[in-house]
Formats: structure tokens, C-alpha cells, sequence
């Protein structure tokens, strides 16, 4: 089935506005982030929102050398320089396509700069004008105010991490009450014996027992008021 191709136009719904945003400034850092780290480039971000009281700003220098989850990117350095010079050709693409969908969508100022041995001067997104109509936005505020909305990518990647580590726990804590649940299962059915479980399996399954127990208390309480009712 072909991707529905998506409508370029300011979203006037100031919640999906903000939705979109938040979501496209991320695959706009995560573009950038790649870009720069792939192609050994140097490149910025500044974006002038209502959502921010601060211009927020990525400055990257190509010093990443994670590996980025989505589509499982090998995130280091691309050592042949067609398969760079290809690369960063497509990237830089994507890259401005997804600044430009920002602007338009959600109504915000900003700008891509992008420093490269495959051009003899900078390439700007939108224009040279824009860009610096924007860069000056931004140097008008004082350095305490530019800095409190900068992010690197150091600190870029620390947030993903961040958020990779919830994840883990979040997932971590659903494998084991659906564990501690199976375990409860099989003692209720007879094929599991209490005695074979250890302290940390033993007092889970207490818990749960417990929480169960209040459910269905609370099931039973509830019913015998509706048919009191009637």
C-alpha cells in the first residue's frame, strides 16, 4: 500500500499544532545528528517558536559515535568518500525537507546551516536572507538566554538515552507482573508448587494475590449495591 503523502499546510488546531512540533523537532535533531556524525560535517539548528520562551539551538560538531536506534543506522564516520559524499547528499535532503515541513506546519521561525567539503561556501535553509533573519533573532539575546535552550550533541544523545532507559524499566516492569501472573496461574491450576518459589517470586506473588483480592472485593461490593438499587 502507498504512504499517504502528506499535506503541507498550517495546521490551525493549536493542540495538533503542538503535537507536530514537538514531534518533528525531534526527527529534526535526529536528522541533523546523523548528517553531521555520517558525512564529518559541520552543521546548526535554530527554531523561533511560540512553545519555547527561548530560541532553542543545535549546534553539532562531528564527534558522535553511537548507534542511533531507528532503522538500526550504524552511527560513525563513512570512511569512502563517494559512499560520504552520497550520503551526505541525501541527508542534507532530508534534512532541509524536514526543516521546511517544520516551518510550514506548525508556523515557527528557523533555519539550517550546513559547512562541507562539497561546497565552496554554506548551504542555508531557507535562503540567505532567512537565515540571517533568524541567526540575528537569536544573537540579539543576551548569552545566558541562548544557552539555556542549546542543545549539543552530547546532550542530545543523553536524552535519548535517558529515554531509552525508561523504556527498559517500563518493559522490564510488564515482563514481570505478566511473570508474577503466569506463576499465580499455574499454583491456582495445581501446576506449580508454592514451595518452589523463591523469596523475591514469593512476596511478588503476595502482593498481587493482594491487589487481586481488592479488585474483586471492590467487584463484589459494587455489584451488590447495583442490585440493592434495582
Amino acid at each position: 500500500m502507498a504512504r499517504k503523502k502528506l499535506k503541507l499546510e498550517y495546521i490551525t488546531n493549536d493542540s495538533a499544532r503542538k503535537a507536530t512540533f514537538k514531534k518533528r523537532k525531534k526527527g529534526l535533531l535526529k536528522k541533523l545528528s546523523e548528517l553531521t556524525t555520517l558525512c564529518a560535517v559541520e552543521g546548526c539548528l535554530l527554531i523561533h517558536s511560540p512553545y519555547a520562551a527561548r530560541t532553542e539551538a543545535w549546534p553539532s560538531r562531528s564527534e558522535a559515535r553511537r548507534v542511533l536506534e531507528r532503522n538500526k543506522v550504524k552511527l560513525e564516520f563513512i570512511t569512502n568518500d563517494s559512499a560520504r559524499k552520497a550520503t551526505f547528499n541525501k541527508r542534507k535532503k532530508g534534512l532541509f525537507k524536514k526543516v521546511s515541513e517544520l516551518t510550514t506546519l506548525c508556523g515557527v521561525d528557523a533555519c539550517a546551516i550546513i559547512y562541507s567539503p562539497y561546497a565552496p561556501s554554506a548551504e542555508v535553509w531557507p535562503s540567505q536572507a532567512g537565515a540571517h533573519s533568524v541567526l540575528k533573532r537569536f544573537k540579539n539575546l543576551s548569552q545566558d538566554d541562548q544557552g539555556k535552550k542549546m542543545l549539543d550533541q552530547e546532550k542530545y544523545l543523553k536524552q535519548r538515552i535517558a529515554k531509552a532507559e525508561q523504556l527498559l524499566e517500563k518493559l522490564k516492569k510488564n515482563n514481570r507482573e505478566k511473570e508474577i501472573n503466569n506463576i499465580m496461574y499455574e499454583c491456582l491450576n495445581g501446576t506449580r508448587n508454592l514451595e518452589g518459589l523463591n523469596l523475591e517470586d514469593t512476596m511478588d506473588l503476595c502482593m498481587l494475590a493482594r491487589k487481586t483480592s481488592k479488585e474483586i472485593n471492590e467487584r463484589i461490593v459494587s455489584l451488590e449495591k447495583n442490585a440493592g438499587d434495582n
